[in-house]
């Protein structure tokens, strides 16, 4: 199923300004984009997402082995980091910094807390693991340049 995140990002935003009170988000908002990356399944805070697309990806010769290639977004260029070696199905643009991720599955949109600790995961200096979900789900944040 192709979930278009700016769809869902424009509908969270008409809900939240329907909203007469400020009250806790809770179940009935999705908080989190849910995806699979290879072995990783990996959850990102909505609002540190841009989009998700296609992988047009242009290959960069003698580029970082976590590298997978760049892509060309909103009329800029984005650098394409692979966290498995699964194959790209879609992009994942990231809000703050100038990156994005690829993605084999997009799951689905949830809302989720921090229930543990983050393992040890090597991950980029860009990103962040904040900790586990009760599904399972490592959290992952983008960290400020």
């Amino acid at each position: 199923m192709m979930l278009s995140l700016d769809a869902i990002l424009e509908e969270r935003a008409r809900r939240l300004a329907e909203r007469h009170e400020l009250r806790e988000i809770g179940p009935d908002l999705p908080t989190h984009f849910i995806f699979r990356t290879g072995r990783l399944l990996l959850a990102m805070a909505l609002d540190d997402l841009i989009g998700l697309g296609p992988p047009r990806l242009t290959p960069v010769p003698l580029g970082h082995a976590s590298l997978l290639g760049v892509s060309s977004y909103r009329a800029n260029f984005w650098p394409v980091l692979k966290l498995d070696e699964a194959p790209c199905q879609q992009v994942l643009y990231l809000r703050r910094v100038r990156l994005a991720l690829q993605v084999t599955e997009p799951i689905s949109l949830e809302w989720a807390g921090v229930t543990s600790p983050p393992p040890t995961v090597e991950l980029p200096p860009q990103l962040r693991a904040t900790g586990l979900t009760t599904q399972g789900w490592l959290m992952l944040e983008v960290v400020e340049a």
